[in-house]
């Protein structure tokens, strides 16, 4: 057998280029070497990014973004393209829409 550290462990902000998996949603900002709650399922307000002028439109599936640290942005742009490479990994769907730089209420899919 083998011993693997938590994916959970030593979590960072996720950059503007995914580096990992992402693991949850954090409600505030946490300092470094501190303990703190992430959601991984469910219900969760999240900062959303309009990367390619597409708002957060409801059942969609939204991504990391690629443009601004901890903030998600829809898996498809309004014309139908990707913001990114399509493997990224989807996060949830929205459930509730927002503009740019707004809190969008987001169905998290089990991240972790």
């Amino acid at each position: 057998f083998s011993f693997l550290k938590s994916p959970a462990f030593d979590t960072i902000i996720c950059p503007a280029g995914l580096t990992s998996q992402v693991v949850g949603v954090s409600q505030a900002a946490v300092d470094d070497n501190e303990f703190s709650w992430m959601q991984t399922k469910g219900p969760a307000s999240v900062l959303y990014e309009t990367t390619g002028g597409s708002t957060a439109v409801l059942g969609r599936e939204v991504i990391p973004s690629p443009g601004t640290a901890g903030a998600v942005t829809m898996r498809y742009m309004t014309d139908g393209t990707p913001p990114v490479d399509d493997d990224w990994p989807g996060i949830g769907v929205v459930m509730d829409g927002a503009a740019d730089a707004e809190v969008a209420q987001i169905y998290l899919s089990g991240l972790l």
